[in-house]
């Protein structure tokens, strides 16, 4: 959810600078037991947490170092890659931990240039798939600092699972319930197990089907080649819910569709509680989602916290619903529309909620599937069979079909194969040619249809810029006051982007760019109150903040919607008669590059007190018809509502933020008046500062429509 779109991510997470290889090696004495966890190893410090952002990266590209950047499945020899580093041996590591690990007489020495990475242990094992335990038994480093040789014996249900030397026998992960063999999902009786060798890769003698992660507790950064209980001479008879979604259509399970998709998969588990496993893909194909997991084992933790501050509460008593057991009551709804891997429906899930999960994005959908199995979570797909189906018997309901206001049409939809996958759009809306789309056509339904006459307490939109035709289609749920809270997407950059880049693409889309402001406008009328969710508490954060307050947010307004709309038909309105750019030609002279490109848009020309002129492409809203559900500290936009905006031209409320919520102290000189920022070189943009200020006081700067009284 609520990625950013700005081609400057993509363009930060290609860049990268050296480590730093100053220093020299520093031995520490391998362990006698097995190896601490993820984030607990040598140098690791409680308050050294991954913070978890789309826009903070480390200071080298994601996977430089890093075993992902290999084809195909790790085999022994690959575990620990040789290579020659002053008389010894040393391999490479996941980016999310472990040293470079070199030999030396009985110890184990890292390297101090790589010392960002932190050590991953196994019981017999260390380095790459050591992150998740994955090298027990393997081959590798002993714990004594010598090389294994001939890599690890094959399984046969059992596994050593400790340095103890504990043996585990299959995988039970508490999970009980009987299968949905009819559905697209299902689970195994917890009283059986799978045990098959079905696998492409079984018999290799290593265990790949994720099930080590979940045995041994964890944190993350395995490689899942294979679907639960295929793999189990390596990995062991496999007790639990297992997803058997796309066996319908003749693969083994999601694993195996995705393997023939070309998408690699690793799982991991995420930082906060509750600790639930999650699949994501390379993240060098994906740099949102899968970047932010692998990288910090979190992403948007500020949507979660909104999540956890709504849901806690109120679908705690059901907890035990989420291991398949029967209904005890009726749990507090979730609908996530936009599910993408499942991140937030796995996270109300494990809250105790009810989910219904929309997402017709097959790829997603396998990832999806894998997640909820992985947890113990039973899930019933439908394509569709009617309102909510299967509810009370399942805690989590997925529907695999795009929300559009006609039901059973057939929608086209663009997937991205690389880039940020979560931009997947009906039509392309979002997407462009260099992402590697995959075109799929998907079927529809209506967000009324699916929630049929239940109460919701959360609905979580995000469908990139898709967001007003999924509220027309859920009139009825809205109108009749069942839908208690709103966290959405909200993307007026999307139509506006089409419109000016693409105007004949966007009169074949269903959206204008009218329709995101008059659809605030009528979620405001239907009685919710709004507020923005900023980029910096939304997108980013550390694990703990989840526990603290809520802090306070600013509140979107029916006049704040209005100032968009009015802004709308101002910069149509010049478009379409062909007229001038509005701007003075001694200002445009003063500074052409700025203030001619583009003669009108946002969110340079917004008006300053509206919604639009505080984001460049999307932000995030929270709307909730109970207004003690936050602290609201006054209107949003960039000027305070005292501020005339005839007689100024920069925020005396954030004199540091210019339009879009731009830092200027990191703005280019040139962009910094057109941004409503003060100039601060002189020598660069004086002489246009000069010339603003004069025609601003003349009355020649063109002045914002006035919005019509509310």
């Amino acid at each position: 959810m609520l990625k950013s779109r700005s081609l400057l991510l993509v363009l930060l997470l290609a860049t990268s600078s050296p480590a730093d290889q100053s220093g020299s090696q520093q031995p520490i004495t391998a362990p006698a037991t097995e190896g601490p966890t993820l984030g607990e190893g040598p140098g690791y410090t409680p308050g050294a947490l991954q913070y978890c952002s789309p826009h903070l990266h480390p200071p080298h590209t994601p996977f430089q170092y890093n075993w992902h950047q290999h084809l195909g499945s790790w085999t022994p020899s690959q575990w620990l890659q040789p290579l020659v580093f002053q008389g010894s041996s040393a391999g490479q590591s996941s980016l999310n931990g472990g040293y470079w690990l070199v030999r030396s007489g009985s110890t184990v020495t890292k390297s101090p240039y790589m010392s960002r990475y932190r050590i991953m242990g196994a019981s017999r094992g260390w380095g790459i798939r050591g992150a998740t335990a994955a090298l027990v038994d393997a081959g590798g480093v002993n714990v004594d600092g010598s090389w294994l040789r001939g890599g690890r014996q094959a399984a046969s249900g059992s596994r050593s699972a400790s340095a103890g030397g504990a043996t585990e026998r299959g995988r039970a992960n508490g999970a009980s319930g009987g299968g949905n063999p009819s559905g697209g999902a299902g689970a195994v009786d917890g009283s059986s197990s799978l045990c098959s060798d079905s696998c492409h890769l079984a018999r290799n003698g290593i265990c790949e089907d994720g099930s080590n992660i979940i045995k041994l507790g964890r944190d993350g950064g395995v490689q899942v080649a294979c679907d639960f209980g295929t793999d189990c001479t390596d990995c062991g008879p496999y007790r639990g819910i297992v997803s058997t979604w796309g066996t319908e259509r003749g693969f083994k399970g999601p694993i195996d569709f995705l393997r023939r998709q070309g998408v690699k998969v690793y799982a991991r588990r995420v930082t906060f509680e509750p600790r639930f496993l999650f699949a994501y893909t390379d993240p060098h194909v994906d740099l949102d989602v899968s970047e932010q997991i692998e990288r910090a084992g979190c992403m948007e933790l500020g949507i979660v916290q909104v999540f956890r501050h709504v849901l806690s509460e109120r679908c705690a008593p059901f907890k035990a619903q989420t291991a398949g057991s029967a209904a005890q009551g009726s749990a507090p709804l979730v609908v996530d529309v936009g599910a993408n891997f499942g991140y937030f429906a796995m996270y109300a899930a494990m809250l105790g909620c009810r989910v219904v999960a929309v997402e017709p994005v097959p790829r997603f959908l396998a990832f999806l599937h894998w997640n909820m199995a992985a947890n113990g979570i039973k899930v019933t797909t439908q394509s569709w069979t009617g309102p909510a189906a299967g509810l009370s018997a399942s805690p989590v309901v997925v529907v695999e079909r795009a929300v559009s206001t006609i039901s059973t049409q057939n929608i086209s939809m663009a997937a991205p194969r690389k880039g940020v996958w979560g931009t997947a759009s009906v039509a392309g809306m979002a997407n462009n040619i260099d992402q590697d789309l995959e075109i799929i056509t998907v079927g529809s339904v209506r967000l009324d249809e699916i929630v049929g006459a239940a109460q919701v307490l959360l609905l979580k939109v995000d469908v990139e810029g898709y967001e007003p035709v999924v509220f027309q289609s859920g009139q009825r749920l809205i109108s009749e006051g069942r839908l208690e809270n709103i966290l959405m997407e909200y993307s007026p950059g999307m139509p506006e982007t089409l419109q000016r880049f693409y105007p004949t693409a966007g009169t074949k889309t269903p959206i204008t760019v009218e329709d995101p402001p008059k659809m605030l406008l009528e979620i405001i009328n239907k009685g919710f109150t709004v507020v923005q969710l900023p980029d910096n508490f939304a997108k980013s954060g550390y694990s703990p903040q989840l526990l603290d307050p809520i802090p306070e947010f600013q509140e979107v307004t029916a006049r704040s919607v209005m100032y968009d709309l009015v802004d709308v038909a101002w910069f149509q309105n010049i478009s379409a008669s062909g007229s001038k750019c509005p701007w003075p030609p001694e200002l445009q002279l003063a500074n052409a590059a700025a203030w001619g490109d583009g003669c009108l848009k946002a969110p340079e020309d917004s008006h300053p007190k509206g919604l639009r002129v505080t984001h460049s492409y999307n932000t995030n809203l929270w709307a909730s018809r109970n207004r003690s559900s936050f602290k609201i500290s006054g209107p949003v936009g960039l000027f305070a509502p005292e501020q005339d905006e005839t007689k100024s031209w920069w925020s005396q409320r954030y004199p540091d933020k210019g339009v879009g919520n731009r830092a200027c102290a990191f703005l280019p000189a040139g962009q910094l008046l057109r941004s409503r920022c003060r100039c601060s070189k002189p020598d660069v943009c004086g002489r246009e500062e000069e010339v603003l200020l004069k025609v601003l006081a003349a009355g020649q700067m063109p002045r914002p429509w006035p919005p019509p009284s509310l």
